[in-house]
């Protein structure tokens, strides 16, 4: 899932990502840096997002824009 929330990012304009997108569900969803494994998300599983990308301005601007749109999910119905 952060390998296609990456290219994602880049097919849409940014010229690189700031850091590798953590994508965390369940249990991990509480541990802040946790890295990627092979789990299926289950319905009623709280998903944490943490992602950030960087982008080039024209010159007179800050060389790079980041963007970091961090984000809670839950699966199924609350």
């Amino acid at each position: 899932m952060s390998r296609e929330l990456e290219a994602l990012m880049l097919d849409h304009g940014a010229d690189g990502v700031s850091f590798d997108t953590i994508v965390a569900a369940g249990a991990n969803s509480a541990i802040p840096h946790h890295r990627p494994t092979d789990a299926v998300l289950a319905t009623g599983d709280f998903v944490k997002i943490d992602s950030a990308r960087w982008s080039r301005l024209p010159l007179g601007h800050d060389p790079h824009v980041r963007s970091r749109p961090g984000r809670r999910l839950a699966t199924g119905d609350l």
